[in-house]
């Protein structure tokens, strides 16, 4: 996932490694850690977190591995237990590359 920084305009990669479990929420909604993080920021770990002490009873050792990364962005936060996270400076602006983009097959329900 690409990502632009305003104050100082740059573009950044963020990389996510060994994903187990993601969730959006619009950020009206995403009230569980809103008032316990710092206001300067957008991107976190949450310490002791009780998602991932939900799946250790399932894979103790696969979730000692994990990090819970806490995203906020201007209208959605996204939370995401992996086993890592990072970000990399771009040098400029990313071009998108069709070749690589993934497409949905249409819905044929209707």
């Amino acid at each position: 996932m690409n990502y632009y920084k305003d104050e100082d305009v740059t573009y950044w990669n963020m990389q996510v490694e060994g994903v187990i479990a993601y969730k959006v929420t619009s950020h009206e909604f995403s009230i569980e850690y809103r008032g316990k993080l710092p206001t300067d920021g957008a991107f976190f770990e949450i310490h002791d977190s009780p998602w991932i002490a939900l799946f250790k009873d399932y894979e103790p050792g696969i979730m000692s591995k994990c990090k819970h990364f806490y995203l906020s962005f201007y209208d959605e936060t996204v939370e995401i237990i992996a086993q890592s996270l990072f970000f990399k400076q771009l040098e400029g602006k990313p071009v998108f590359d069709i070749q690589n983009s993934i497409f949905l097959p249409a819905d044929d329900s209707s």
